[in-house]
């Protein structure tokens, strides 16, 4: 079996293809994005009690002001189709969900055209931001970071 973060990046990328207008599929790239989505996921999981992962609930895709007015108006349900996409994902690879996932698209003049950057938390710890971080950033549950 392959490795369950390159799996949930082939679903997320899956999803970014068919939800990111076309206009603007050659302009924003479907594997950066959907590699973002998948290790900010990946890197955002909290253990429970029993040891089974919950994966964030809130994600937040930031772009360009022109961009982000540009998805808007194209595609205005982008929202919602992500959010019912990454559930699926963090679903079929095994997270769980303390509530269904929420999208919000922000603008940050200081990005380029085209460029994003992914943030999420969980909506019960809203002060704790995760990025996508190199893997061997993160710890199983019960092992403390050296």
């Amino acid at each position: 079996m392959g490795n369950p973060l390159e799996s949930l990046e082939r679903q997320l990328e899956a999803l970014v293809e068919r939800v990111v207008p076309r206009l603007l599929g050659s302009r924003l790239s479907t594997p950066v994005i959907a590699g973002q989505l998948a290790r900010t996921m990946d890197a955002g999981v909290r253990w429970d009690e029993r040891g089974k992962g919950v994966a964030p609930d809130q994600y937040a895709l930031t772009l360009h002001p022109d961009d982000v007015e540009t998805l808007l108006s194209q595609a205005p349900q982008l929202r919602d189709e992500l959010a019912h996409g990454l559930a699926d994902a963090a679903r079929a690879n095994g997270y769980l969900l303390a509530c269904e996932p929420e999208v919000t698209l922000a603008a940050d003049p200081t990005l380029g055209r085209w460029d994003v950057r992914v943030v999420a938390w969980h909506r019960s710890h809203p002060l704790e931001f995760t990025k996508g971080m190199p893997n061997e950033a993160r710890t199983e549950p019960g092992r403390v970071p050296a």
